[in-house]
């Protein structure tokens, strides 16, 4: 259900990563994160796009700029995944009328045994318009850093690694769809 909408050998994503062709490493997942986080601004009304579709039209929520990083990155041959946890909005900002808790997704990558993970959810304007921060000062960079005033935006109340081929993989996969 994922492959359907990380569309890894479409034109459009894989003409995209020669932009990053002269990069390697850390670097080039660094440049990509930042890509993703920055220039594809976040929606929090968009509907399950494609990959291809989130880079075209430069925007997506939650899941779409995910699915876009994780993307990019399994083109790049990074060893990544795409995570879950299931969060409490302290902020009400996010917070759904008939929920408590919603799913946010994220990526962690393995990089010769260090684990980063990468929340590419909140573009620059958005934090600054909803004065929301990342109290982050490394290369990791994950929902459980952001505050709003002087609390966090986020409590976590359980986290997820989805995994390929398994039957946790088809019940998150069905969460990212539908939630």
């Amino acid at each position: 259900m994922m492959d359907e909408y990380c569309d890894f050998n479409n034109e459009t994503i894989i003409n995209f990563l020669s932009e990053f062709s002269n990069d390697y490493g850390l670097t080039k997942i660094k440049k990509i994160y930042l890509f993703v986080k920055n220039k594809i601004e976040y929606d929090t009304f968009g509907s399950m796009e494609k990959s291809s579709e989130t880079l075209v039209m430069g925007r997506g929520n939650n899941k779409d700029k995910t699915l876009l990083l994780y993307t990019l990155l399994k083109v790049c041959d990074f060893d990544c995944t795409v995570c879950c946890a299931e969060v409490k909005d302290n902020s009400e900002i996010f917070i759904r009328r008939d929920k408590k808790s919603f799913y946010w997704f994220y990526i962690k990558v393995n990089y010769f045994g260090r684990n980063v993970e990468l929340d590419c959810s909140f573009d620059k304007e958005y934090l600054r318009v909803t004065s929301i921060k990342n109290t982050e000062q490394n290369d990791n960079y994950f929902i459980e850093n952001y505050l709003i005033g002087n609390k966090k935006l986020f409590d976590i109340i359980n986290k997820n690694v989805m995994k390929k081929n398994d039957e946790e993989n088809e019940s998150i996969c069905t969460m990212l769809c539908a939630n």
